[in-house]
């Protein structure tokens, strides 16, 4: 067996964060910066949610933290450390013996990401060999099997003997759960895992995260576009759009008062469960594009309706006090972004 996840964490300068991400920028040989300036930490047994629309660089991140981006992508922090260890000098032979055992992930569509010739007990019997986990092949088979019963997958004794496409969609998101759970890795990057899921099945899943990041005290890196979805899971939240944190904060706060307008766009655009009606859900309008990287000024204010003469200047994320929230919107504190201006409130 593998040690417990707290006695594998070593403590660094941030305490015992499992991830630390400090000034992370990701830049693409063909120009397109997409990500700037991103600070982000995980702790053992936290759920730090990362959320955003398509193409606002969250899972640029994702893959940055298993060193699974591009060759053609450029990484530089100001630091950037896993489980207390530098790694942005590490070689891809060391990375090697990181991924899996340190660090995992579940990817977004387990129908490519899984082996479609290769049997489940051998997927993830794979992860415990690699990395010398196990004395022998039967004791791997052993742990992978204990593997796929953690997840709770109907029949796992059938289900180890079997292919990937013998099984159902959210059957095969547990398979990617417990090959990234076998080797007790600290630190699970969740990619947005329940994309290709009904509601039904999401539901689970998100709920089978949240109880092996109970049981087993791992930090989790929740990757989603959806607001809704991370809410029920996560203790914090952070908002990013084009490549940028816009704001970070606890689910009630987001949820019941957000500070920037793009997070209260994304709050609006949620379903409502109380009762109320809606003629039709709000959108936010326009879309991120190319531009949007490179402006000096709030990258959101071509979208914003509450734009004014100074969100062209330079943003910076400014940390409430007591450190529980943050927003990078110069005139936050005189808005109610649900409503529009405060009463009294006016540009600076």
């Amino acid at each position: 067996m593998t040690l417990p996840i707290s006695a594998r964490v070593t403590p660094g300068a941030d305490g015992d964060s499992i991830l630390v991400m400090k000034d992370l920028s990701i830049r693409y040989r063909s120009g397109q910066q997409a990500v700037s300036g991103v600070d982000l930490e995980v702790k053992p047994g936290e759920t730090v949610g990362l959320i955003g629309e398509s193409g606002c660089g969250k899972s640029s991140i994702a893959l940055a933290a298993m060193n699974l981006l591009p060759t053609d992508a450029a990484v530089s922090a100001a630091r950037f450390e896993i489980m207390g260890s530098d790694v942005q000098e590490m070689s891809e032979a060391a990375w090697e013996t990181v991924r899996g055992r340190d660090v995992s992930i579940i990817f977004q569509e387990p129908m490519t990401a899984l082996n479609p010739c290769m049997r489940i007990g051998k997927q993830i019997a794979e992860v415990l060999l690699l990395h010398g986990l196990v004395e022998n092949k039967r004791e791997a088979t052993e742990r992978a099997l204990a593997a796929l019963r953690s997840v709770q997958i109907s029949k796992p004794e059938l289900r180890m003997n079997q292919f990937p496409y013998q099984l159902s969609g959210g059957m095969r998101q547990r398979v990617m759960i417990a090959i990234a759970m076998a080797a007790s890795a600290p630190l699970l990057v969740a990619d947005e895992p329940t994309t290709a899921l009904d509601v039904t099945v999401q539901a689970e899943i998100l709920r089978l995260l949240d109880d092996l990041r109970r049981e087993h005290g791992l930090g989790v890196l929740l990757v989603s576009h959806d607001l809704g979805v991370v809410s029920q899971v996560c203790d914090r939240i952070v908002v990013m759009y084009a490549g940028q944190i816009v704001e970070e904060g606890t689910p009630s706060e987001l949820l019941s008062s957000p500070r920037h307008p793009y997070t209260a766009g994304l709050v609006t655009c949620i379903p409502r469960s109380d009762g109320v009606r809606r003629s039709r859900l709000t959108t936010i309008p326009g879309r991120i594009v190319a531009s949007d990287r490179t402006t000096v000024g709030c990258r959101f204010q071509s979208r914003c309706p509450h734009a004014r003469a100074g969100c062209e200047l330079p943003q910076t994320l400014s940390v409430a006090s007591g450190g529980t929230r943050a927003v990078r919107c110069w005139v936050a504190d005189e808005l109610d972004p649900l409503l529009g201006p405060r009463s009294g409130g006016a540009g600076r």
